[in-house]
């Protein structure tokens, strides 16, 4: 049997395709006699409950919040593993593909772990739902240890690339993810939880700031500075510093420059 979410186009929609290949499973469960479902909108009205409960889920164990992701988990369980031990098979196949999920979504966040079926020679329903508990027990507290060391590290790199190519027209959100492993929305995400700011926020910053260092050189062209920077076109450069500073660049200049 099985349940099929709809296609995804990037990494970053698996988890909610996820959500949606287990509410077509439900469906399949709840009409004996099928065997897989498609995921469709009609499904989707009568379950958007259970949807935002699991991708709160997901953020639980991100976050490493292990008292809301275990009662959110426990939820979880509640709802989809059945006490029937008829259905022993069905729920060890629901599960495992929770953590292949999870896994899958831990990486696209830059946390690398291993997964190994735990459940396959298991007996007993209650036997999986203790050992689906430990599992999700030990990643929290897995992710809670990377938060401490590895994702400080992962910004700073971020961060620092950033610092040493923000001069390169071509430095993009998605060049640097790629630099340091995440994916680009979660690296948008962690850098304005960390840095108050977006990521197109502190390039452009970091751009006006070094304009201004230029701009007290009188001799230095205006079309220069822009090209020097990361800004191809100096008319938009303009507009960006007007906006930041409310003065021109040509303004700024003349009010510095003593």
């Amino acid at each position: 049997i099985a349940g099929i979410g709809k296609t995804i186009e990037d990494l970053s929609e698996f988890s909610e395709s996820y959500s949606e290949a287990i509410i077509a499973l439900d469906a399949v469960l709840a009409n004996p006699g099928s065997s897989y479902m498609l995921y469709h909108d009609k499904l989707e009205q009568s379950n958007e409950l259970q949807v935002n409960q699991e991708k709160d889920l997901f953020e639980a164990v991100k976050q490493a919040d292990e008292k809301k992701g275990l009662q959110l988990f426990d939820r979880y369980l509640q709802n989809h593993i059945s006490s029937h031990q008829q259905d022993l098979d069905t729920n060890k196949k629901v599960i495992d593909i929770f953590f292949h999920v999870l896994i899958k979504e831990l990486k696209s966040f830059g946390v690398d772990l291993s997964y190994d079926n735990p459940f396959r020679l298991l007996t007993t329903i209650e036997q999986v739902k203790e050992m689906a508990r430990s599992q999700f027990l030990s990643i929290i507290k897995y992710v809670h240890n990377w938060r401490k060391t590895d994702l400080s590290g992962m910004l700073a790199a971020a961060k620092n690339y950033i610092d040493q190519s923000f001069q390169e027209k071509d430095i993009s959100l998605e060049r640097v993810a790629n630099k340091v492993g995440v994916s680009p929305h979660y690296l948008s995400k962690l850098f304005k939880e960390h840095y108050q700011q977006s990521f197109i926020e502190y390039l452009t910053n970091l751009r006006l700031e070094k304009a201004k260092d230029y701009l007290i050189d009188p001799n230095r062209p205006l079309k220069e500075i822009a090209l020097s920077i990361g800004y191809k076109d100096p008319n938009y450069f303009s507009r960006v510093f007007k906006k930041e500073f409310n003065l021109s660049p040509s303004e700024w200049r003349e009010n510095n420059i003593f």
